[in-house]
């Protein structure tokens, strides 16, 4: 089935070191970025955008000086990536690009990782923080190029993950982590917006088979706070995919229902943050195991580590697009970014799984038939 309700897709993803086990090689990501010159030799498509994530911690508030907006972020995030996309999208024949930026809470250092947030906010960061968007921006508007970019704040905060320290894994109680993450995030937005009213605030909780998606309600911020509804949807093996997209299919009615107070035919515009699908393995390498090489340097891979090796998304990804598509017409979206970073890369070809016609008004994203 064509796709007509996703109009724009985006990517994120990381370089590649390639690593050899037994018979077989692997590729794993880097912790650097890509931007969207990187996408059409990567996964064969010519991306509508990329996301980029920051941690907002106090160490980050100490390196900036207030009323300089440049000093918000690292000389090397303003070159490597923001200044990257500026340029690129004013040297392409493209008239558009999106960042899907994803402002994080994760100062480890704090009992209260929000707490580092109202004080981003009260001293101004935040707002230093949107001018320096907005200069990139107004670089690629003076070309006649829109730089669209999207907040997407404490992403996944319904979760446990214990990566992060802003969501149900904090010291907060439940309850107490949901009032200050609906406090911080209608602050955050009014923050932006007094800026400019262009900056879309995503509200994104993590879509999966373990999720319960009733707990979601508890953190929703007020309908007038949110631009898109977002979210970031993953299965990582095809047993659970049925579950996976039972959960996702229910997580958008019950946004519709607190969006529109009940209106069941309303048509709600969306966006999904972070979809990933893949059908994957946990290897734990002991002494005694197959050595995994780095076949760029050499080295061995220590035992002892866990990596996760995404074994194919052929199956997973396009059904979970083709789930997208069986949303139309009342629920359109925005943007839908692929996460193609970890083990949901296994560097197969976007283009192998699903047709897309690059950057149209909808892009055609049609799966392949197997």
């Amino acid at each position: 089935m064509r796709l007509p309700n996703i109009y724009r897709l985006n990517f994120f993803s990381r370089p590649r070191r390639r690593f050899h086990i037994k018979d077989d090689d692997y590729q794993i990501g880097l912790d650097r970025w890509m931007t969207l010159k990187d996408c059409p030799s990567a996964f064969g498509f010519d991306a509508d955008g990329v996301n980029f994530y920051i941690d907002l911690t106090q160490a980050r508030l100490n390196a900036w000086v207030p009323m300089q907006p440049s000093s918000t972020l690292t000389a090397y995030e303003q070159s490597a990536f923001f200044q990257a996309m500026a340029d690129e999208l004013n040297a392409s024949p493209f008239s558009r690009a999106t960042i899907v930026f994803a402002l994080q809470p994760n100062d480890k250092t704090v009992d209260n990782p929000y707490s580092v947030v109202e004080k981003a906010i009260s001293l101004g960061y935040i707002k230093d923080l949107a001018t320096c968007f907005q200069g990139f921006q107004q670089q690629c508007a003076h070309k006649g190029k829109d730089l669209r970019i999207v907040i997407r704040y404490a992403a996944e905060m319904n979760t446990k993950d214990k990566q992060y320290v802003w969501n149900r894994n904090s010291s907060l109680p439940p309850d107490q982590q949901e009032a200050i993450f609906k406090k911080t995030f209608r602050m955050v937005r009014e923050a932006f917006h007094d800026v400019s009213p262009a900056f879309l605030m995503a509200f994104s909780p993590a879509i999966r088979s373990d999720i319960t998606i009733q707990t979601i309600d508890n953190y929703f911020p007020g309908k007038q706070y949110i631009d898109r509804v977002s979210c970031s949807w993953y299965c990582g093996d095809l047993d659970s995919l049925q579950v996976a997209t039972s959960k996702f299919t229910d997580y958008l009615s019950r946004m519709r229902n607190l969006l529109t107070d009940g209106n069941s035919s309303a048509l709600i515009s969306c966006a999904i943050d972070e979809l990933g699908g893949c059908d994957s393995k946990t290897r734990i390498w002991k002494p005694g195991d197959p050595e995994l090489t780095d076949l760029d340097t050499g080295q061995v891979f220590s035992p002892g580590q866990a990596i996760e090796l995404g074994k194919n998304h052929q199956n997973v990804l396009p059904l979970m697009l083709t789930s997208i598509g069986h949303q139309a017409p009342s629920f359109q979206f925005d943007y839908v970014t692929l996460f193609l970073a970890g083990k949901w890369d296994t560097r197969q070809k976007v283009t192998n799984m699903v047709n897309i016609t690059p950057r149209s008004f909808p892009p055609t994203v049609v799966p392949v038939e197997p």
